[in-house]
């Protein structure tokens, strides 16, 4: 199903963790309220660790797919008896630069949203200049993995490095489906997929927000659409593929500090769909936790 390598195409790979602590703040994209997280080095091995200094005994969670949760229109990690909300595209930062073992320490319930985007985190994190630690498993897709709900699926399949393909299908007038295809190792993520910033109808913000999520965004921060089409400019005119394979590629955090060998397309997908692929990834490699 897997194999597990410490090569890539004959390069040896290694766990990356940053030299100097990082500070990012904003204000949360579902929350509307201020917060600071500061990004601090961390020993090899550890992993991805979030730590909630606002909350009483800093309960701390690591980034895995079991410590998930359901949260609609975002990715949410429990956390203690709480929860933080919207890790996606820190976490895609995180993937692009290959940062394996960080603990991140913030003061509220959400990331910042910074612009809806992953091009301020990728950003802030190139400030805390990336060193090298220990080796690193690759793990290699040996066999198709299907991901099945109805007109959404996911098909993960054996390749010689990590490839991500997107296909957004539209229901909507003059919104055109959109696909984007991107290689982490080969692409520019600053340039390619770090700024594009997700989708939002405008018909739906007022019953997202009764909801209460999305109390800090703005329209700046979305592709909006409404029954006329497009309602603001985009940065890509295929913009809404490349943001929702970025959450993609955030998402696949949850598998652990690897690097994945497969090419993965997803249409119509969302986080619970990328959620469960992590899901199924892990336990075909790592079949203990079943128990």
């Amino acid at each position: 199903m897997f194999s597990a390598e410490i090569t890539q195409n004959g390069v040896r790979l290694v766990q990356h963790t940053l030299r100097k602590p990082v500070e990012i703040k904003g204000i949360g994209l579902h929350t509307g309220k201020p917060v600071l997280m500061r990004v601090l080095p961390a020993e090899k091995d550890q992993g991805r660790k979030f730590i909630r200094t606002d909350l009483i005994g800093k309960p701390e969670v690591k980034v895995s797919w079991e410590n998930r949760l359901e949260i609609p229109l975002c990715t949410a990690l429990k956390i203690g008896n709480d929860r933080l909300l919207t890790v996606e595209h820190f976490l895609a930062a995180c993937q692009a630069l290959e940062l394996d073992n960080l603990t991140i320490e913030i003061d509220g319930g959400e990331l910042p949203a910074l612009d809806g985007s992953a091009l301020g985190f990728y950003q802030a994190l190139l400030e805390g200049d990336r060193i090298e630690q220990g080796e690193l498993e690759t793990l290699k897709l040996k066999e198709t993995i299907v991901i099945n709900d109805g007109q959404a699926f996911i098909i993960a399949m054996p390749a010689d490095t990590l490839r991500l393909s997107y296909l957004f299908t539209s229901n909507y007038h003059n919104v055109p489906d959109m696909f984007y295809d991107f290689v982490p190792s080969k692409d520019d993520f600053a340039k390619e997929l770090a700024p594009a910033r997700t989708i939002a109808f405008r018909e739906q913000l007022n019953e997202i927000r009764a909801k209460g999520l999305a109390l800090g965004g703005d329209e700046s921060m979305v592709v909006l659409i409404d029954k006329t089409g497009f309602a603001n400019e985009r940065r890509f005119a295929n913009e809404v593929a490349r943001h929702k394979l970025l959450d993609l590629l955030g998402d696949l955090s949850l598998i652990g500090e690897y690097r994945l060998e497969a090419h993965i397309v997803a249409v119509a997908t969302g986080h619970r769909h990328n959620a469960e692929l992590a899901k199924k990834i892990s336990l075909r490699m790592f079949p203990d936790r079943l128990k």
